[in-house]
């Protein structure tokens, strides 16, 4: 609001997702005791709150509780085949290029692999330190993830993940609201959960993909946040 004037109330709360105007300036206003409009016009009048509560969290998409949970699992090494292509602020891939990673995916469906775990899209969260996804992302991996490397004939391209702890929630719906889950894990969750950010990539597991589904309401993502357990962190 404050360094994209350009940029109108409505619009900005379009490009977070939430279903109107109106439904963006109450949740912003319940958190924050002030309006947007007022807090753009005046930012020196008002603190924000850094951290969202789990009542506000129901309350920033503008729609009915759904619940977020968020489960704390741990994994050994992985592997992601994978190729790359250009995307967004907060890891989106760019609508135009939809249509080829889904024919790349449908592809890598075809390869026979008992490794193979899923298809899946990754990038790296540039600072321990952020709040939100980071928007200085210019590419986005995607492809399979799998229990070991093996075979390249799909892409000869493998990143290493490394074992340890992931926070796992589960989004449903598009894949252009998914920013908000994952802003949500990182911005509300994180910080009061006793863990922080490991340095590797946090990555979506795909359960079913929008040429699987005849809503793009059923579309069902796994995030996988890298996490290790802080000073007070509790199991």
């Amino acid at each position: 609001m404050i360094h994209q004037k350009r940029l109108s109330i409505a619009d900005l709360a379009n490009r977070l997702g939430f279903e109107s105007h109106r439904a963006f300036s109450r949740a912003f206003k319940k958190q924050h005791n002030i309006s947007p409009s007022s807090y753009r016009n005046s930012p020196n009048s008002a603190k924000l709150k850094l951290y969202i509560s789990q009542d506000s969290i129901n309350t920033v998409t503008g729609r009915k509780k759904s619940g977020f949970q968020i489960t704390v699992t741990e994994h050994p090494k992985l592997w992601i085949n994978h190729k790359s292509t250009t995307c967004t602020h907060n890891g989106e891939i760019l609508k135009e290029n939809i249509d080829h990673v889904n024919n790349e995916f449908s592809e890598l469906l075809t390869e026979k692999n008992t490794s193979f775990i899923g298809l899946a899209s990754a990038s790296f969260i540039a600072s321990a330190n952020t709040h939100t996804l980071n928007d200085e992302f210019n590419c986005l991996l995607y492809g399979g993830i799998y229990n070991s490397k093996q075979g390249d004939h799909w892409s000869a391209d493998w990143l290493e993940v490394d074992a340890g702890l992931w926070a796992v929630c589960t989004h449903k719906g598009g894949y252009e609201y998914s920013s908000q889950a994952w802003n949500k894990l990182i911005g509300a969750w994180l910080p009061e959960s006793g863990y922080e950010l490991r340095y590797t990539v946090h990555f979506s597991l795909f359960e079913n993909l929008a040429t699987q589904v005849e809503k793009t309401s059923d579309l069902l993502t796994h995030l996988y946040l890298p996490i290790r357990e802080g000073s007070s962190a509790q199991l």
